[in-house]
């Protein structure tokens, strides 16, 4: 409880991040960055303090604004002709760079928990879902349904959002778990001697 016989002003808080500022940036990017720091550390100093949510909201602004004005950009045609006429060796990494991962088409549901003392609708709903025992990995595209009955099950399964070049049926995932066998076979004892 705060007693109101002594009043005393707080001591003024600077941030405790140190940040160390690259030549490139813009000093109106560092400005909105040691600002956001500021706010942000009173915020969490004074949970209790009225204004907390609006400095927990004018953090997660700045923050944005910053990703978003200094993320790297594709390089433009200039600098690009610029650079290739003053090296003479191709530059080959820049598009491996720019490719971006595959898009996520199919969620993989994995049944961690067994769902034995739940009731009819949840064993409905994981049959449904093709899943018979725990640790069982099934895949399904992206859809409403789908995601409405993972959501039915959600305590009892994990979920992970995969590229279509990996998802795997039945067969790929027996021959995934598979150990390998340690050695390799060379030939046979049928063709010995030739007899």
């Amino acid at each position: 409880m705060k007693s109101s016989g002594s009043t005393q002003p707080k001591p003024e808080r600077k941030p405790k991040v140190n940040v160390d500022w690259s030549p490139e940036a813009p000093e109106s990017h560092k400005d909105k960055y040691e600002v956001a720091f500021g706010v942000w550390q009173t915020s969490l100093d004074d949970a209790d303090d009225d204004y907390s949510q609006k400095a927990y909201r004018s953090v997660s602004r700045c923050n944005l604004a910053r990703t978003l004005t200094t993320a790297p950009s594709t390089p433009s045609t200039p600098q690009t002709s610029a650079s290739a006429s003053s090296s003479s060796a191709p530059t080959p990494a820049p598009t491996l760079e720019l490719q971006s991962p595959p898009p996520d088409t199919h969620f993989k549901i994995t049944l961690r928990r067994s769902a034995i003392s739940l009731g009819d609708k949840i064993k409905g709903t994981l049959k449904s879902l093709g899943i018979h025992r725990r640790f069982q990995t099934v895949y399904f595209p992206f859809s409403p349904e789908v995601a409405g009955k993972i959501l039915r099950v959600k305590e009892l399964v994990e979920v992970e959002n995969v590229p279509t070049h990996m998802v795997m049926n039945k067969q790929q995932q027996r021959q995934a778990r598979k150990a390998t066998r340690g050695y390799k076979v060379v030939g046979s004892r049928d063709g010995f001697m030739r007899i």
